[in-house]
């Protein structure tokens, strides 16, 4: 089952250090834990805001809603000095690791047949951190891949 994007956006501003209201805070917004709550239909969350809400807590879970909701998985743009193989070999191997690091949460949460709301709130920012690890991934292969074929630039 995957998350909505208004769960993403109130679990987002939830699972920050301090809460809704400190993120809002940040953002200049008294208002924010009442805008991600799927409750209040009548408030909304904007894009703009949206956007600065992970930018500021560094957690793209909304970004990775939306994508999976409209089942888009769009390149990740990389710099072309990351084009090399040896750095795609250490995301590869990054990317194991956040891997391990996931089934080893979600195996230690399930040991005692119950999830609560801390352990799903890891296993959530464990699982971003694993696709966000594998765009990167995925991106600086494609990078290679225009590099091979000529891209100028890595255009398409």
């Amino acid at each position: 089952m995957t998350m909505s994007v208004m769960d993403a956006a109130y679990a987002v501003a939830h699972d920050y250090p301090g809460g809704a209201r400190a993120l809002g805070a940040r953002m200049g917004m008294t208002d924010l834990s009442d805008r991600v709550n799927p409750s209040l239909p009548h408030r909304l969350l904007g894009l703009e805001q949206a956007t600065r809400m992970q930018a500021l807590s560094g957690d793209p879970r909304v970004l990775y809603a939306m994508a999976m909701e409209l089942r888009h998985y769009p390149p990740v743009p990389m710099p072309t000095e990351l084009a090399t193989d040896e750095p795609c070999l250490q995301t590869l191997a990054e990317l194991t690791r956040e891997f391990g690091d996931l089934i080893a949460e979600v195996s230690q949460d399930l040991a005692d047949g119950r999830v609560t709301d801390n352990e799903l709130a890891a296993v959530k920012k464990k699982w971003g951190v694993l696709v966000s690890t594998g765009q990167h991934m995925l991106a600086q292969l494609t990078a290679l891949n225009d590099e091979l074929r000529g891209v100028p630039g890595g255009k398409r």
